[in-house]
């Protein structure tokens, strides 16, 4: 099984924009992916080996974007969690 005690996935609307926030418990590829319902990748922000500690960076959904999620992986470490739901 995984993990996922020390890697943390946060989420925090603020008007437009979202806050993510990860961290990462040791250096390793991260792989960021922002998806819709059913599976479909919608971006891919971070794909690239970093150090252990805590990220953060903006994104801006499309107005029209449905359901979307956001999940990192890591190493032996993996989350998932809602980004936005909009109506």
């Amino acid at each position: 099984g995984f993990d996922n005690s020390l890697c943390t996935l946060t989420t925090h609307p603020s008007g437009e924009d979202v806050t993510i926030s990860y961290t990462v418990p040791k250096d390793d590829l991260v792989q960021i992916t922002i998806y819709e319902w059913g599976g479909l990748i919608y971006d891919r922000p971070v794909e690239k080996r970093q150090k252990a500690g805590t990220y953060t960076f903006e994104f801006t959904p499309s107005d029209d974007t449905p359901e979307l999620f956001v999940s990192i992986v890591t190493g032996l470490y993996r989350q998932t969690a809602q980004l936005i739901d909009q109506p």
